[in-house]
């Protein structure tokens, strides 16, 4: 009997078709991916910028000057290129840290989904 059953068993499983395994599902401790990716883009961006094209351009501007910035007329054509590229530059830093600070929400968020 015993023989008869696993044979019939057999017969049964070798008659069905294979199901595909489900997608994997990221766990809900992960957070929202196109967000955080996005995010970490823009601040890797912005800190790039301001690293390797506006903080330079200050420095050698800064040295051209001579002294101390404030000492240098607000009509000179360096300060108010050197005015210009700080503007720029704290946009730069304060879209960075908005960037992070929606990073963080996004990660707190995943925290509370537990």
């Amino acid at each position: 009997m015993r023989a008869a059953l696993c044979i019939a068993l057999g017969a049964c499983t070798e008659n069905q078709t294979p199901q595909p395994e489900p997608a994997p599902v990221l766990p809900d401790c992960v957070p929202n991916r196109d967000g955080a990716i996005t995010s970490e883009a823009v601040m890797i961006a912005a800190a790039a910028l301001s690293h390797f094209w506006i903080t330079p351009t200050m420095v050698s501007l800064r040295g051209a000057m001579g002294g101390h910035i404030d000492d240098v007329p607000m009509s000179d054509p360096l300060r108010m290129r050197f005015n210009d590229l700080h503007q720029y530059s704290v946009a730069l830093m304060g879209t960075a840290m908005i960037a992070g600070f929606f990073l963080l929400l996004l990660t707190v968020r995943s925290w509370t989904r537990r």
